[in-house]
């Protein structure tokens, strides 16, 4: 019986990720013996991967992934109890000025000037959504999300596939050199709307930059 209802399962999830993909440029790689349904899509740029994969725990989870151009080094996670031993041993973080995000997420101790370029008001907006709702993980160069047990909802898996791109291409916004970038933040017609923030940029601006026309 179990066997039967795993099948089933799967069955539907795989009819809605061909649902999904009518609409993305994608395939569905069918189940097999030794596969789950996955389906491949390149969606704005942006690699998406939906599938199944039995854990750890040796149950079913749901897993999307998106692919993120950034350095390997940069990493967002959510602050939890090994925080403080993770700075104590020189693994983090960078503070980027905003208190209650500095508070709730965990950045890697890289270089702060292209951290900040990378951080405006549409980023904090997609990693408060992707990362601080969803609970999805930054690593790698990969955006990451697992769900228990197999989702067969195609309006779930959508969801959660949208908030991972709009988190890949809110990071990936890095037009123009770095100054460019934190004089925008700072002062441009798409100032960001925290004064905090944009502080924190201006400051950065005049000690990296100082002969930057403003």
């Amino acid at each position: 019986i179990a066997i039967a209802h795993q099948s089933r399962r799967h069955q539907e999830f795989e009819t809605a990720l061909r649902a999904i993909s009518e609409d993305w440029v994608g395939t569905v790689s069918p189940k097999s013996f030794f596969n789950s349904p996955k389906l491949a899509a390149r969606v704005d740029g942006v690699e998406i991967f939906v599938e199944t994969k039995n854990d750890e725990d040796n149950n079913d989870h749901t897993h999307v992934t998106a692919s993120v151009q950034l350095p390997p080094s940069f990493a967002i996670g959510k602050e939890g109890a090994m925080s403080g031993l993770k700075r104590f041993l020189g693994s983090g973080d960078t503070e980027i000025g905003i208190e209650s995000f500095d508070r709730e997420y965990l950045l890697p101790a890289v270089d702060d000037i292209d951290m900040l370029t990378r951080l405006g008001e549409r980023s904090r907006s997609a990693i408060s959504l992707a990362i601080g709702h969803r609970k999805a993980r930054l690593k790698d160069g990969t955006i990451r999300w697992a769900g228990k047990g197999i989702i067969t909802d195609k309006y779930e898996l959508r969801g959660v596939a949208e908030t991972l791109i709009e988190l890949s291409q809110a990071l990936s916004d890095h037009t123009g050199v770095n100054s460019d970038m934190l004089l925008r933040h700072a002062f441009g017609t798409r100032a960001d709307s925290d004064l905090r923030f944009r502080r924190t940029c201006f400051e950065a601006l005049l000690r990296e930059y100082p002969r930057t026309e403003a």
